[in-house]
């Protein structure tokens, strides 16, 4: 799997989870439901996927210097509260497993 299509399953797989589609991830809209997960989505890119944030930032329509402050954002998040923290592991543990299946 190269990185593109990492980066969509992440988007795929964060989104369906928020019930945010792929194109919502990369839309301009800042609907509490669309930003959070697109946060998610590009804080487990960066944590999984080998991509850089600019890379990521150009899956998602965003410029890196957004990609930072996404990453920064939802890891304080994590680092605040348990449940947060568990979410993104539980992400990153699925991403992990469909990207090593056959």
């Amino acid at each position: 799997m190269d990185l593109i299509d990492r980066l969509e399953d992440v988007m795929l797989v964060v989104g369906s989870f928020f019930g945010v589609s792929q194109a919502g991830m990369r839309s301009t809209r800042r609907t509490a439901q669309v930003h959070r997960s697109r946060c998610v989505a590009v804080y487990v890119a960066d944590r999984i996927s080998g991509a850089t944030q600019a890379e990521i930032g150009a899956a998602f329509g965003r410029d890196p210097t957004i990609i930072a402050m996404y990453c920064r954002a939802v890891g304080r998040a994590a680092y605040e509260n348990a449940e947060v923290a568990r979410l993104l592991r539980e992400l990153e543990q699925t991403m992990e497993r469909r990207w090593t299946l056959p």
